[in-house]
């Protein structure tokens, strides 16, 4: 899944959606103060517009650089924020000296720069639309798919089913026993185990399959191009994989460990999604019923 909410990235987008605004109000602050220094005559050779770093000494510069979450830096967006400061900053600087040495600006360059901080600016509107947008379809806890999206997703499945045929499978996951580790640990404790199994999940599984937020400590997953046997061996690696997985918890000296059980049920062309994710649930059902901690496959006779 491509998303700039993630379970390893994890940060309050509310919050960042806020500082960005924030950010653009400075940046038309600056840029009311620029145009008047330069209409009005009241800049020098001390402004700090002239300096080499003028990209970090702004407001929107300092929030850039020093206090951004951890992780933005790796979203290509976010990067090109970051470049098309700079670029506006030392447009503004190259403004700013040729009217101090020529006493006027060549339209050229002031178009440059002007080109300049609008990009900026649709950069900045573009990256917060993303955030909004992914604050609609990702769940904020885990970074998985939320309900909101999962149908328009699955539905997309099945049109490409229909269309070329094949076959894809639905699994429900459900952690074991997870209402004793709210009980003994805490619901923080409990957010923090759900995102680690989001975690694995988004490590093993394949690029092109999807992980869904469905409720609680359920996880729906589509497995496109899988029979239920290529599924359930896929499953079992994960069922593995989590079950190997240690949490480290503050103030304890033994990892806590979590097992899931997993319900398949398959999707074919002409079939209702519906159903399908009723079938999976019954086939998780079955395994939470056969001990727990296992891959069941819905069938007919069950």
């Amino acid at each position: 899944m491509s998303n700039l909410i993630s379970s390893q990235n994890h940060y309050n987008v509310i919050e960042l959606l806020q500082q960005l605004d924030h950010g653009v109000m400075n940046h038309f602050a600056w840029l009311r103060d620029l145009h008047r220094d330069m209409i009005c005559h009241e800049f020098n050779a001390a402004s700090p517009n002239l300096s080499h770093d003028a990209h970090c000494r702004c407001k929107f510069g300092r929030w850039y650089e020093k206090n951004q979450p951890a992780g933005l830096l790796d979203t290509p967006l976010f990067r090109d924020i970051g470049v098309l400061h700079k670029e506006m900053h030392d447009a503004a600087r190259d403004m700013l000296q040729e009217q101090i040495d020529l006493q006027k600006v060549h339209p050229g360059v002031y178009t440059h720069f002007m080109d300049s901080a609008i990009q900026f600016k649709v950069a900045v509107r573009q990256f917060q639309s993303t955030l909004i947008e992914q604050v609609c379809v990702v769940d904020q806890l885990t970074g998985t798919w939320n309900r909101h999206v999962m149908h328009y997703k699955l539905g997309q499945e099945l049109e490409r089913l229909n269309r070329k045929g094949g076959q894809c499978c639905f699994c429900m996951v459900d952690l074991d026993h997870f209402k004793d580790v709210n009980d003994t640990y805490g619901h923080q404790i409990g957010d923090m185990v759900l995102r680690k199994v989001a975690e694995v999940l988004s490590a093993s599984l394949r690029k092109y399959d999807s992980i869904f937020r469905y409720g609680g400590e359920e996880f729906l997953l589509c497995l496109p191009a899988s029979t239920a046997q290529e599924a359930s061996q896929l499953l079992e690696r994960l069922r593995e994989d989590i079950e190997q997985t240690s949490i480290h918890i503050t103030g304890h000296t033994e990892p806590l460990s979590v097992t899931a059980s997993f319900g398949v049920a398959c999707l074919c062309s002409g079939r209702d999604i519906e159903e399908v994710i009723t079938e999976a649930d019954h086939a998780l059902m079955w395994a939470k019923a056969d001990g727990r901690n296992c891959v069941r496959i819905w069938a007919e006779d069950l």
